[in-house]
């Protein structure tokens, strides 16, 4: 791990590489947080949405004539706020970024509107509102609006959505095709495969999940008729681009619109959506001049927050003699949901492209790929989209190949990493990787997880009637998304160094890590450092926290904005100690002018005039982290219950910042990663749309018990595409575990002749597949 020796043992100081408590944590575990639902005001109305209980039907008529019975109850529709103006969610065409597939003229992307007109698309759009003076006369006034719905065959799996006949979700999509592109060379892929040794092949299933947050999606609204100035509370991954969609359905300057974020119980992608019941709190708030809340219940959050994956891929791995892979062939096929979300399809695309080799050197590769509506709650941005469902291919593809060739699923890894010396290495499909060394880390992995144990470990498991499995997988992830991000850095007259950033935590500790940047940076205690984050109004621009860019692109845009602040000191230093600038040295929170006793503070020029600087960074490189994760389990064969016993991770971020928190990150990661693998599984019934899982008696999450002690290694080989050589490490858990724990299951089954199961590996699954195997042996 890195350390700073620089601040060893000074707790005024944190610098770069300093495991150093969160500061953050204090405040949060103590329940001094301030969550969006705190910042309701006394007396604000509160709202409530009628939802619609089919997955497809068309809406005939709103009956509001009963809740309008009730005492200072007012009702708005889709047809009222379209009457008034009010337009879908900016169509996510116009905010494509760079570095994403271009879709052409051929997307198109259906009105996302705030409350439902003239069709519910899925169980659980909203297709009227409620005010009233108390949660409990908002949610009476919701029951009483009487909906005429014309029910409607829905659509569901992308088998459903793509047949010749299926109902279409929206008109103008013919087909429910929302897209289909293809990536690659397709022609030398082909080839490769004629002249292959061996081919393996696979169809995966990426689960569709269910994203739970622990802070419910909540909103605080209100209207300003003196400054006409509209506020905007909410969760989210970054205030900026809530406040241009706002704005824009709303038809208001943006700055008339100030949207604020405080802290946020989770966010996951999922929180960078402006969902349909923002921009109703926004509009209704606007529209009365009062303020209003809404807070969504666990079973609105069920029907109502994004979802996530939801994939099936089929692959292809052409080797050579040797074990080389010489080609790879992918056709993936996904389930969008009812709505495009703002930052889809282009994330999912962008990324399913980009990683689509993973890290081994494949020199030939094609991938076709299309997306589909249904009628199901909309698919959105997720921890590592579009990286899972690439890296779950090609490491079930590696494990395949494995017998074929007569070696363990370590050394066919081994053959085809991509080496250090063959860095920078050109992808099929146009990426670089600039640094790395795969197979350094892969070794250490293995060492630190005893790979070659393992085989005295199983045969102690059997003893005791348990089947012990060991898998591993080697990840590697595009990071940085959109290219550009902003940074202000202030000198304050009491030595205060204040920053803001465009990024927003939900959870990742910016308050602990920019700080360390910052203390840094400008040779100042640590703390003497302020963060400032999540309000329009406080810093200028942004564009959020995804994609693992936090520290690369806001960190990047505070580094670039705090040199220009001690450029912009020097300069006033100069003048006031009539000294030459290129003479001034800065350190210490001070300008020296170089051998004399002359100098001047940052505090002290700022107290004369302000001392600031704004940077609007762009940076268009992505970075690569990578890691190589391998866990281990066993399952009862009785009952088909899978128990993780063990897991470690070694990761290469790059340059981390602070290594306990990026420990934290894997860790967290990998819970959500294991959850997908083993544990979660958002099912729909297909004929009627309802959501079989949709509470969390039906729909598992892991517990701390389920888990095993999770064991975390940094191997760092700072990158060279951005200045500070991070590389991200929000999203590696999420990406690895499903690999290596399916991986392990099966290795643990393959005694009995399993050699398939999908996520999750449920016991219900595990008993199925080992019956199944157990008939076709006869035994």
């Amino acid at each position: 791990m890195l350390q700073n020796p620089s601040s060893a043992g000074n707790p005024k100081y944190g610098r770069i590489g300093d495991s150093i408590p969160r500061v953050e944590d204090r405040r949060l575990l103590s329940g001094k947080g301030s969550y969006t639902d705190d910042a309701a005001p006394t007396g604000c109305s509160h709202l409530m949405f009628v939802r619609s209980p089919h997955a497809h039907a068309a809406i005939r008529g709103i009956d509001t004539s009963a809740a309008l019975k009730l005492p200072s109850v007012m009702v708005m529709t889709g047809a009222d706020l379209e009457a008034d103006g009010v337009k879908p969610i900016l169509n996510p065409r116009d905010s494509l970024g760079a570095g994403f597939p271009s879709f052409g003229n051929e997307l198109v992307i259906p009105p996302w509107r705030a409350l439902a007109v003239g069709k519910a698309r899925h169980v659980g759009e909203a297709v009227a509102l409620v005010l009233a003076p108390t949660e409990a006369l908002a949610r009476d006034a919701a029951e009483a609006v009487q909906v005429d719905y014309d029910p409607l065959t829905p659509v569901i799996e992308i088998e459903d959505a793509e047949k010749a006949d299926a109902p279409r979700v929206w008109e103008e999509i013919r087909g429910n095709l929302l897209f289909a592109v293809e990536a690659g060379d397709k022609a030398a892929t082909e080839a490769a495969f004629a002249r292959a040794a061996e081919v393996v092949e696979i169809e995966v299933v990426n689960n569709r999940l269910i994203i739970n947050f622990i802070e419910p999606r909540s909103c605080v609204a209100s209207y300003d008729a003196n400054t006409r100035r509209l506020l905007v509370q909410i969760g989210s991954q970054g205030v900026h681009q809530q406040a241009i969609r706002i704005a824009h359905a709303l038809n208001l300057p943006l700055e008339r619109v100030r949207v604020t974020t405080g802290d946020v119980g989770g966010g996951f992608g999922a929180r960078s959506t402006t969902y349909p019941e923002y921009i109703a709190c926004a509009y209704a708030a606007y529209k009365l001049g009062r303020a209003v809340r809404w807070c969504a219940t666990r079973s609105e959050c069920f029907v109502s927050d994004t979802q996530a994956r939801d994939h099936v891929t089929k692959g292809a791995m052409a080797f050579d003699r040797g074990g080389k892979v010489i080609g790879l062939r992918v056709q993936g096929r996904c389930n969008m949901g009812a709505h495009v979300g703002p930052r889809q399809p282009a994330s999912t695309v962008g990324n399913i492209i980009r990683m689509l080799v993973g890290a081994y050197a494949v020199p030939s590769a094609h991938l076709d790929f299309k997306g589909y509506v249904s009628n199901t709650v909309p698919i959105n941005v997720y921890r590592g989209v579009g990286r899972l469902e690439d890296i779950y291919l090609v490491e079930r593809l590696m494990d395949l190949a494995a017998p074929r060739f007569g070696v363990d699923r370590a050394e066919i890894r081994r053959r085809n990493l991509v080496k250090p010396s063959a860095m920078p290495f050109t992808t099929p499909t146009g990426d670089t990787y600039d640094c790395g060394d795969f197979p350094r880390l892969m070794d250490q992995a293995l060492g630190h997880a005893d790979w070659a144990g393992f085989k005295a470990r199983k045969k102690e498991a059997a003893k005791r009637g348990r089947l012990r499995g060991i898998g591993v997988t080697y990840i590697l992830e595009g990071a940085g998304g959109i290219a550009q991000e902003y940074a202000v850095a202030e000198a304050k007259s009491d030595g205060t160094i204040e920053v803001g950033i465009g990024a927003q935590s939900q959870g990742q500790g910016h308050e602990t890590t920019f700080a360390q940047l910052v203390a840094e940076t400008m040779d100042v205690p640590f703390d003497k450092v302020r963060i400032i984050a999540g309000d329009t109004d406080k810093v200028a621009q942004g564009w959020g926290t995804f994609a693992s860019r936090s520290m690369i692109k806001a960190g990047g845009a505070a580094f670039e904005a705090m040199q220009l602040l001690i450029a912009e000191g020097r300069t006033r230093a100069s003048a006031h100690l009539e000294a030459a600038a290129d003479d001034i040295v800065y350190t210490r929170g001070r300008f020296v002018v170089a051998g004399t006793d002359r100098s001047v503070g940052l505090d002290e020029l700022a107290a004369k005039e302000q001392l600031s600087a704004d940077k609007l960074h762009r940076n268009d490189k992505v970075a690569w982290p990578n890691g190589c994760h391998v866990c281990e389990v066993e399952i009862d064969p009785e009952t088909g219950r899978t128990m993780l016993v063990r897991y470690v991770a070694v990761d290469d971020v790059g340059r981390a910042v602070n290594p306990m928190i990026v420990d934290g990150q894997t860790m967290g990661a990998v819970a959500q990663g294991l959850g997908q693998a083993l544990f979660e599984h958002c099912v729909y019934d297909r004929d009627s749309g309802q959501l079989a899982s949709g509470s969390l008696m039906d729909y598992s999450l892991p517990r701390a018990d389920d888990l095993p002690n999770i064991e975390t290694w940094l191997d760092d080989i700072p990158t060279g595409n951005n200045a500070l050589g991070v590389k991200g490490a929000g999203e590696a858990g999420t990406v690895a575990a499903p690999c290596a724990a399916i991986s392990a299951v099966l290795d643990a089954l393959a005694p009995l002749g399993v050699t398939h199961i999908d996520m999750p590996a449920t016991p219900g699954r595990v008993w199925t597949a080992i019956q199944r195997a157990q008939r076709a042996k006869g035994t």
